[in-house]
């Protein structure tokens, strides 16, 4: 007997798995993006900045190089009246020159800090690595320039003209230095923010393929699955048209087994009742058969049994009914015909049948032969199992003659 239940329930797990690869492939998309955006988010966040902070270095520097300037002018035009305040003034404004840079230069130095500590597996905390060396170096060098411009001042105060142009060219040279510092920082910031952005283009390509490979891994595990259930169905179906042919079929000849015939036989009794058309009815067996099935085995007696079922088969006509009705017995249901009429195909049968050669295991051959009964339908006594009785006692009639025979109900068949 075919189970519904284990079907069921492989289906509703390939489905269900389909659904689950969909899901986990959109999970996994979303994960794809929220990466690239945590990805834009700290270049936003850590490389742009950055340019800013440079920018504000490079300013504060310009401020410090023009008070250098501006103090060495001021070498060749003080007056004696105005000189003290003057380089007191240069004094101020460098020391707050000095400090301004250092702020902005600490000021990125911990912001870097944090970044490498909070970017964990993130590539760039190297970068932030490399941005921080590069400030502590800004901030030596403007501290050598500080430290040179503030000496230059000194000998201005103390009118002393040649230590005055030894310190102006040591700290024009300590400004180049930091000015070649500041670009190469730049250059350095704008390459690794380049890096950057062609890293966060490569994930994104990447999670795009991916993406696609995923999905087409989806739809390859779903299109497997989708042709699974489909064998399933189709299995299903044979071994239901199998059930459904075995229910109504007999399985050693392919006739209809005894019960369906009989049921078909009350349906045409009453489309006879209703409409009147003629029906007749067959019953027919092999001649000694049982001598056969005992003398040479089962093998020999199903291979008659198939053989015979086949001739009545290939000479009845589509809207006949024929079935085994038990052993070697067989029934035929001729619709729109009578007794007289279906006599004439039982006959052929017959023939066909006497010249079947079988051949037998101890290599001899063998003929056998069958009778026939058959009668036609009494509207008088509308009963499937009457009219079954009537065409026995035409078998039994042709028995009684000889066998091998045709015998056609007559009236003086008795059903009493």
């Amino acid at each position: 007997m075919l189970r519904e239940i284990p079907s069921r329930t492989k289906i509703f797990i390939m489905v269900t798995s389909i659904a689950l690869l969909v899901l986990v492939n959109g999970i996994y998309s979303i994960y794809q993006i929220e990466q690239i955006k945590t990805e834009f988010q700290l270049v936003a966040d850590n490389d742009l900045p950055m340019s800013t902070v440079i920018t504000q270095i490079t300013l504060t520097n310009l401020e410090s190089s023009l008070l250098l300037e501006k103090a060495h002018g001021l070498s060749f035009s003080l007056t004696p009246g105005d000189e003290h305040q003057l380089l007191a003034q240069l004094r101020e404004d460098l020391k707050q020159s000095g400090k301004a840079f250092r702020f902005t230069v600490n000021s990125s130095r911990n912001r870097l800090k944090r970044s490498i500590l909070t970017v964990e597996s993130y590539r760039g905390s190297r970068r932030h690595s490399r941005l921080l060396t590069l400030l502590n170096v800004l901030e030596k060098k403007h501290l050598q320039f500080e430290q040179e411009a503030g000496r230059m001042i000194d000998a201005i105060d103390r009118d002393d003209r040649p230590e005055t142009e030894k310190r102006y060219a040591l700290a024009t040279a300590e400004k180049n230095e930091l000015q070649k510092a500041l670009t190469h920082m730049l250059s350095e910031i704008e390459s690794l923010t380049t890096v950057s952005s062609v890293s966060v283009l490569r994930n994104e390509s990447d999670m795009i393929r991916n993406k696609a490979l995923a999905t087409l891994l989806t739809f390859v595990i779903g299109l497997w699955m989708v042709m699974q259930i489909n064998r399933i169905i189709l299995e299903r179906d044979r071994a239901q048209s199998k059930l459904e042919f075995l229910a109504i079929h007999d399985p050693l000849t392919g006739l209809y087994n005894r019960r369906h015939f009989i049921s078909r036989l009350a349906e045409m009794l009453n489309g006879s009742l209703r409409y009147g058309y003629d029906v007749s009815l067959c019953l027919c067996d092999l001649d000694h058969f049982k001598k056969i099935n005992d003398t040479y085995g089962h093998v020999v007696g199903d291979e008659v049994l198939r053989r015979f079922a086949q001739i009545i088969s290939l000479q009845i006509r589509r809207e006949d009914i024929a079935g085994r009705y038990g052993g070697d017995e067989f029934v035929i249901l001729f619709p729109n015909t009578d007794a007289g009429s279906a006599q004439l195909v039982l006959e052929r049968i017959r023939e066909q049948f006497a010249q079947e050669v079988f051949n037998l295991p101890d290599g001899r051959t063998c003929s056998l032969s069958a009778t026939f009964g058959v009668a036609d339908f009494d509207r008088q006594i509308p009963e499937p199992s009457l009219m079954i009785e009537s065409a026995d006692l035409a078998l039994y009639e042709a028995k009684k003659l000889g066998r091998n025979r045709v015998v056609a109900q007559s009236n003086s068949f008795s059903l009493g």
